[in-house]
């Protein structure tokens, strides 16, 4: 089980993709030469065929500004520089899982990450007796 992926080479391009199917998340870098990911992300938000999709948003930006953004655009998951692809799937997951349990994507990620810091002392004081 895993994610199909579908690399767009810059923001016009994966704006102009024709959707075959909703995707289950897209993954957006803020900082693009052509069009900012801000620029992409209102425009997804304004068709009405992808408007509700999960939104991860990759950035180097300071968290207060993106933060106030990423609220008023209803990002997802944000994931911050410099990000591992392991961050990054993490945060299409927790946006997969939000959708469809109707838990914001930070809740999901907090909770997946309390689970796994439980899992991990368990397994540990398993492993030292």
């Amino acid at each position: 089980p895993g994610y199909s992926v579908l690399p767009e080479t810059g923001a016009l391009d994966g704006y102009a993709l024709r959707w075959g199917r909703r995707p289950a998340a897209v993954v957006l870098d803020v900082m693009m030469p052509t069009m900012d990911g801000w620029t992409v992300l209102r425009k997804i938000r304004s068709n009405p065929d992808v408007s509700k999709v999960a939104v991860v948003v990759v950035t180097g930006m300071d968290p207060e500004i993106v933060g106030h953004e990423a609220r008023r655009l209803d990002v997802a998951h944000i994931v911050f520089k410099p990000a591992s692809p392991r961050a990054i799937l993490e945060g299409v997951d927790a946006a997969s899982i939000g959708e469809v349990t109707g838990l914001s994507a930070g809740n999901v990620a907090t909770k997946i990450h309390r689970i796994k810091a439980v899992l991990a002392r368990r397994f540990h004081q398993q492993g030292a007796r």
